[in-house]
């Protein structure tokens, strides 16, 4: 699958707005949970259990011998979850390689949420729950 393009222009921006070489996204979608169906006796089909929108996921990857950065996205249903993703692995790219969940990272991930317009409060519930050093940063960026 290829990258949608509003990701592609996010991705475009940031390269340009930081100067930096746009690292290969590889954008796949997740495997969406469909929902059982029992097949009763008689050949009433019946929702067993309903359908779950797989939430999206990613991971920056770094050659060890070239440096080379590249990122895979893998989208769940939610555009809004997506952008975060996304967002999330481009402050990966952005901030050096020891700084992997570190502080400085968490700050330039806070920006990238803001300055996309990801709803705060969506990425500080699913932040806050993956890395606890992420609410502590977000709460020392906005008491400065």
């Amino acid at each position: 699958m290829t990258t949608p393009k509003w990701a592609d222009e996010i991705i475009n921006q940031i390269c340009t707005e930081y100067q930096i070489v746009r690292p290969p996204v590889n954008w796949r979608r997740s495997h969406r949970k469909n929902g059982g169906v029992i097949i009763t006796q008689s050949g009433e089909r019946i929702q067993s259990f309903r359908p779950k929108n797989m939430q999206s996921s990613g991971v920056m990857h770094t050659n060890r011998l070239t440096g080379l950065k590249w990122i895979t996205i893998t989208a769940g249903q939610d555009r809004r979850d997506q952008k975060l993703v996304l967002l999330h692995e481009m402050a990966h790219v952005l901030a050096p390689v020891k700084e992997h969940h570190g502080e400085e990272f968490w700050k330039i991930a806070w920006k990238l949420y803001r300055q996309f317009k990801v709803p705060i409060n969506y990425a500080k519930s699913r932040e806050y729950e993956y890395r606890k050093l992420s609410k502590v940063v977000y709460k020392q960026l906005n008491t400065i």
